[in-house]
């Protein structure tokens, strides 16, 4: 990545980056090239391990249906400092978006390309997905969702009728002492966005 952000993902396990990995076949979309370097090289680990029986779920792996955007905070913005009551006067858009890596109905590790190349994948994304399928029962179909991330946890904003509400991942919200899986307001995360910083004032989650 050419800049530097408050975030990127994710949650768990470590995840592979794509700056190491052989391309996939040309004409496949990056998610799906992504998805094979994956299982590919999770099979090479496996087999280095002498885990070869544990392989077979991954050629089970496809990718979501569905992707959400990843937004960033903004140029120059100094959380710190901000005064606002919301996220989103201070997020910018991304051509990378946020996809599952599914075993059936589960995920089993997340994937984040843009319109060119696999950026990152695997992690788990098990408490991501919980937290999605709340939203799709809680807003209307099309609603706009986001992703964001703050020192690597995960949230995604709602922005609907003119309101934004966050919800966050079970890590971020025992960090923040919230709640996950509910909605919480943009003031509020905020606020314990601000705690965080100034109890971990070493700077290297802020954008350069």
């Amino acid at each position: 990545m050419k800049r530097g952000k408050y975030l990127l993902v994710i949650i768990g396990t470590v995840l592979v980056s794509a700056g190491i990995i052989a391309s996939g076949i040309a004409s496949d979309k990056p998610e799906i090239s992504g998805l094979k370097d994956y299982i590919r090289i999770e099979k090479e680990l496996h087999k280095n391990k002498n885990q070869i029986n544990q392989t077979s779920d991954l050629d089970n792996l496809k990718i979501s249906d569905f992707s959400i955007p990843i937004y960033y905070f903004s140029e120059g913005v100094d959380i710190r400092s901000y005064e606002g009551s919301g996220l989103g006067d201070i997020l910018e858009g991304s051509k990378e978006r946020l996809w599952f890596m599914m075993d059936g109905r589960d995920a089993s590790g997340i994937l984040i390309a843009d319109d060119k190349e696999t950026i990152k994948m695997g992690g788990d994304g098990k408490d991501l997905m919980k937290l999605y399928v709340t939203l799709e029962k809680e807003y209307e179909k099309g609603s706009d969702i986001r992703y964001i991330e703050f020192r690597g946890r995960g949230l995604f904003l709602v922005v609907h009728n003119h309101t934004e509400d966050v919800w966050l991942s079970p890590d971020l919200a025992d960090s923040f002492k919230l709640q996950p899986y509910e909605k919480i307001s943009s003031n509020d995360v905020l606020q314990g966005m601000k705690e965080q910083i100034e109890l971990f004032s070493d700077g290297w989650f802020e954008r350069k």
